[in-house]
């Protein structure tokens, strides 16, 4: 049958309680701190870009609010110059034809002129005419 010796059972089970002791000094402690701050680094690492990524949630918030902004702004300014530009369209127009029926006033008061001297010059003409004539036919007569 077996023969078990105590002595020799534990001087063995003595070794093998020290190998795993040294094993867990040498090889499992340094591996789970390795292990451990791998992980604290990993989340370290996770908690980081979760920050970094609400960041640039919130810069991109502020971004499109800004340009928001900046574009109703730019339609503001866009929609005042057209008021002034046609405003500005409109008393020139107003100008140009205050101008314009005040040169036609002054040629149809010019052509006014002109025709009552001519009239006159006509008249005279007339009367100057018809004496001539007048005195041809008492002079073809006599």
């Amino acid at each position: 049958m077996l023969d078990i010796y105590p002595v020799w059972f534990l001087t063995q089970m003595g070794s093998f309680l020290v190998f795993l002791y040294l094993m867990h000094i040498i090889l499992y402690k340094p591996f789970l701190k390795t292990i451990t701050e791998r992980d604290e680094l990993v989340k370290t690492a996770l908690d980081a870009a979760k920050a970094a990524d609400e960041k640039r949630k919130k810069l991109l918030e502020t971004i499109d609010q800004e340009m928001a902004d900046v574009r109703r702004q730019a339609k503001e300014l866009i929609a005042d110059a057209r008021s002034r530009g046609a405003e500005e369209q409109r008393k020139r127009l107003e100008a140009a034809q205050t101008e314009a029926a005040g040169i036609a006033e002054q040629a149809a008061a010019e052509l006014r002129s002109a025709t009552e001297a001519a009239r006159q010059k006509l008249k005279a003409d007339v009367d100057v005419l018809a004496n001539a004539i007048a005195e041809r036919l008492v002079r073809g007569q006599s």
